[in-house]
């Protein structure tokens, strides 16, 4: 093949294009150093915190909510028992719940499983909200109760300072409480029509005024407040025996105990709060309409020392515990299993309530 004139020989060919080569990888290596020189700082971006599900990011509410469903039937045959009573009637748990079982099996549909759990969404909300006012709003009162120089190895809250400090937080929730608690009673007495919460306070707007959703706030919170204080003292002290007693290393789980002495102190409180719980579901379901009562059930305008006076009068001092039998077991499972899980979420409420506080 004849030679084209570029190289006159083999060596010059070779040397040529190593040049050429050498030139390319130069030139290559200049551009690339005219980009990236001089570097520059990407910013790294931190990938998003995966959602929680809202039974993490909201324990508490998930909880009040789920045990409100778990003991929902022990509070429909309470509120049964005691609007009975109001209405002349004596009957037992055992009676009220067969009534039910009846009531569900003639009506149909869902039978005796949507009376048993009548008013299970107002219970659910009323729980949820509720407890997770009260849990913050401890946090805050244990602050502000707490006292300045305790004594060497005693605790900052002591029982009175504990008393109280679950007595503000009940009050403060009861504000909160009352419209809920309203749609729940009268619908667990079947006083009310289906549908949801909303659309019951919407009724009761519409009845009664706006003035209606307060009905009952006074016994609700002679009820709750003292509730909060009493349950709040005495598990403090419960839990804080058993621990001695079974806890420590290798001892009983921290939640078995939390669970026995939350049990011990609903016990206790409910006996304490029975008389103006009475009350308050007269008053509640008093305003409801003939099938509650009319005025033996409390009426539309009594007050509590009126509705105290007519059930001492009519039925005795019995009267103001009526329905104690489903209430303390329907408080205890409740309370207790929202303050064993209150025990493991605990560090993360004080968290909140030190930003709350600042």
């Amino acid at each position: 093949m004849p030679s084209s004139g570029l190289w006159e020989d083999d060596d010059s060919k070779k040397r040529s294009v190593q040049l050429a080569h050498t030139v390319a990888s130069c030139l290559s290596g200049f551009v690339g150093a005219s980009r990236t020189h001089p570097p520059r700082r990407r910013r790294q971006r931190t990938a998003p915190p995966r959602p929680r599900s809202p039974a993490v990011r909201r324990p508490v509410p998930a909880a009040g909510s789920t045990a409100a469903s778990i003991v929902q039937p022990l509070d429909v045959v309470r509120t049964r028992v005691q609007l009975a009573a109001a209405e002349g009637a004596r009957v037992s748990s055992a009676e009220a719940l067969r009534g039910i079982l009846a009531r569900g099996a003639a009506a149909g549909g869902r039978g005796a499983a949507g009376e048993l759990w009548r008013g299970a969404r107002p219970a659910m909300a009323r729980l949820g909200v509720g407890n997770a006012t009260y849990f913050l709003w401890l946090q805050v009162w244990r602050r502000v109760f707490a006292r300045r120089d305790p004594p060497p190895g005693a605790p900052a809250l002591g029982p009175a300072q504990t008393f109280l400090a679950g007595g503000a937080s009940g009050l403060c929730t009861s504000l909160v409480l009352t419209p809920l608690t309203l749609v729940k009673t009268r619908a667990e007495g079947g006083l009310s029509g289906g549908g949801g919460v909303l659309r019951a306070m919407r009724a009761i707007v519409r009845a009664e005024g706006p003035r209606g959703l307060a009905r009952g706030l006074v016994p609700t919170a002679l009820t709750v407040g003292p509730f909060a204080a009493l349950f709040l003292a005495l598990y403090t002290e419960a839990r804080r025996g058993l621990e001695e007693r079974w806890g420590g290393e290798g001892g009983a789980p921290r939640g078995a105990l939390a669970f026995a002495a939350g049990c011990i102190a609903a016990a206790g409180a409910t006996a304490a709060t029975q008389p103006m719980d009475v009350v308050r579901t007269r008053i509640q379901a008093g305003a409801a309409g003939a099938g509650a009562g009319g005025a033996g059930a409390g009426g539309a305008g009594a007050g509590v020392a009126a509705v105290v006076a007519r059930i001492l009068s009519r039925e005795g001092p019995a009267g103001l515990f009526t329905g104690f039998a489903p209430r303390v077991m329907k408080r205890g499972l409740q309370t207790a299993l929202v303050f064993s899980l209150f025990e493991e979420i605990r560090p993360r409420v004080d968290a909140l309530a030190v930003r709350c506080l600042a």
